[in-house]
């Protein structure tokens, strides 16, 4: 265990600056901060990011079509006031320019009815030019340098630290944002660990980041290995990847060693996590989740196997 120096978050006003769609139900934003001596900015400038890190935007708490709720069921945001906060990992940026990149999947009414979702609502009319306030940096994961990650160390307190040179990261859908962020701070540290990253989609037209990840692997073949899974749908032609379900993509073929002591990181939703617990164990990396007890059970990490690999769930909604 170590400890971290505190990070104190930038709160300021961004604007938007450009946006585009990036893949169908997919929007780049990047939003401006002010810089150093601009009308409204901080002292210190701009967020400056660790690989992971993620900024939390402040947006209208939209009303439900029905009173009290939000898409069929209580709202448990009804009662907070005039804003809500969101929380986006940047897929790119630039600290000393001051803007970022996020990508925002739209979820419509059509695809979670009848409200849809509510940064999504706010961020599909958004103009270029409009203010929003942002801050960061936030998180508890991020990635170190020098082939270390830590978590934990919320407000400066414990934080425990891996280093491992074999690393693997797994996501599905836009939980690929942190991942490609997580990859871009790895390439650019020469003391960077071997990448080996799996993300899924649903479907071809809903992957996202597919010529970034392959720019990267290109780039970087013997510290990036790369594989995609399409779960659903036809692939396109000459699909040089995987499909069908996320677990059974987790193979030896695409992942490290258990011998080398990796660590394992998955990403995003719980069912993300569950696949890698299940087959990390089936492979040896880890114990089986049934050998665990009580509260060990139910967090977020699996006891080592007997090889000694580490395993993280980088769950963005632990903050600090």
């Amino acid at each position: 265990m170590t400890s971290l120096t505190p990070r104190g978050a930038v709160l300021a006003v961004t604007r938007l600056v450009q946006r585009e769609e990036l893949v169908p139900g997919f929007l780049r934003l990047r939003f401006a901060f002010p810089l150093v001596g601009d009308e409204n900015g901080s002292a210190l400038g701009p967020p400056h990011l660790a690989g992971g890190e993620h900024l939390k935007f402040w947006v209208p708490n939209l009303p439900g079509i029905e009173e009290g709720k939000w898409n069929g069921k209580a709202d448990p945001e009804a009662d907070i006031g005039g804003e809500v906060c969101r929380r986006y990992t940047p897929v790119a940026f630039d600290s000393k320019e001051g803007w970022f990149d996020v990508v925002v999947e739209l979820m419509t009414p059509a695809r979670a009815g009848p409200d849809g979702g509510k940064f999504s609502r706010f961020a599909a009319g958004l103009p270029v030019g409009e203010a929003v306030r942002a801050s960061g940096p936030h998180g508890v994961y991020r990635y170190l340098g020098g082939s270390r990650f830590a978590r934990g160390g919320g407000g400066g307190g414990a934080c425990e630290e891996v280093a491992a040179t074999e690393v693997a990261v797994i996501a599905a859908g836009v939980a690929a944002n942190t991942v490609l962020a997580l990859a871009r701070a790895v390439v650019e540290d020469e003391a960077g660990p071997r990448l080996w990253i799996v993300v899924s989609a649903r479907t071809a037209a809903s992957l996202i980041h597919r010529e970034a990840f392959e720019r990267l692997a290109a780039d970087r073949p013997k510290q990036i290995h790369l594989w995609f899974v399409l779960e659903k749908g036809e692939p396109p032609e000459a699909w040089p990847y995987g499909t069908g379900a996320l677990a059974d993509a987790l193979s030896s073929e695409h992942l490290p060693s258990p011998g080398s002591s990796p660590l394992l990181i998955s990403t995003g939703a719980a069912k993300v996590k569950d696949a890698c617990q299940e087959r990390f164990a089936a492979l040896g990396y880890l114990a089986a989740p049934s050998a665990q007890s009580g509260a060990e059970a139910e967090g977020s990490e699996t006891d080592p196997g007997s090889h000694g690999a580490a395993y993280w769930h980088w769950n963005q909604e632990l903050d600090e």
